[in-house]
């Protein structure tokens, strides 16, 4: 009798210890993401004569870091490459606009639940730096601006690795076009999958 018992007081002793292990995240977590986006391209004022947008999609990948702060919050700082194919039209000529962006981004994430599988919030800044830019035939010249991020995803574990689909709206603040009529705002919507260990 006393050794089912031992048994059984060990059993539950190890159960809760790797439950400990498997509930208790890493306070900083490192990774990667990548993803498709599709360009809201549209003019903040009215057109010239004749032009148009169109939006297409694009891809991104990037690098992603957690900073936990507590079980329900933690600050994601993510570096991603964003190609965008969004195109400005205009007199029967066609120009890539922000074809590709170095995205330093600030997210703020807040779990639902105080475990590792979780639905959650993002939101924060997001600063575009165009990368393929100056003059050209067939491209805008774009300047670097500030986007606000929000979105919605769900962090599950695997394996030892949290995997989180993702999905967030970039809103652009202001005029993407440098030195040119054309006021042109560049919003995104973008489906991404991060790997953080």
């Amino acid at each position: 009798m006393r050794l089912l018992f031992s048994v059984l007081a060990l059993t539950i002793t190890l159960g809760t210890f790797a439950q400990e292990e498997i509930i208790k995240p890493k306070v900083l977590g490192f990774g990667f993401d990548f993803g498709i986006n599709r360009s809201n391209l549209y003019f903040g004022s009215e057109p010239l004569n004749g032009q148009t947008l169109t939006n297409d999609l694009g891809y991104r990948l990037g690098l992603v870091s957690e900073l936990r702060m507590g079980r329900k919050f933690a600050l994601l700082p993510k570096a991603e490459l964003s190609f965008n194919a969004g195109r400005l039209e205009s007199n029967n000529e066609s120009f890539k606009v922000s074809p590709v962006n170095l995205e330093l981004i600030g997210h703020l994430k807040y779990n639902f639940l105080r475990t590792p599988f979780s639905p959650y919030i993002i939101a924060g800044a997001n600063w575009r730096l165009p990368i393929v830019n100056g003059s050209s035939d067939d491209r805008i010249p774009t300047e670097d601006k500030v986007a606000l991020d929000a979105g919605i995803g769900l962090t599950v574990p695997i394996a030892g690795i949290r995997v989180s689909p993702e999905l967030r709206y970039s809103f652009g603040l202001n005029d993407i076009t440098s030195h040119l009529p054309e006021d042109i705002r560049h919003n995104n919507i973008a489906i991404v999958l991060i790997f953080c260990r």
